[in-house]
């Protein structure tokens, strides 16, 4: 059980993060399950909004059977997550060219 101190600070950090969504522009991939009894979800559909990162570098993906957990949902589901996840990190990534046998060029 958790301390009403606690819960109130928590609220107060939520509160104070809520209204600051609008400084962030780092590129976001976000996840929500259908079944999601933790967070809002439209805190999510407010910093899809709010934020300054450039609608081309937000990702959201909805998982309707899926709950707070993401990746502790049971296979496949967990599966097809974590593929999501990897495929937004790995477009994102500049890899460096490789000219002959095992050398990276200069960027």
């Amino acid at each position: 059980m958790m301390r009403l101190s606690t819960a109130v600070t928590l609220l107060d950090i939520a509160s104070e993060l809520h209204a600051s969504l609008q400084e962030i522009d780092a590129p976001f991939w976000d996840g929500i399950g259908g079944r999601e009894v933790v967070v809002d979800p439209q805190g999510v559909e407010d910093l899809r909004t709010a934020s300054s990162t450039a609608e081309a570098d937000k990702e959201l993906k909805w998982y309707p059977t899926a709950q707070h957990g993401l990746l502790a949902e049971p296979k496949p589901l967990r599966d097809d997550i974590e593929a999501d996840v990897h495929a937004w990190v790995r477009g994102r990534l500049t890899m460096p060219r490789r000219t002959g046998a095992g050398s990276a060029s200069e960027p």
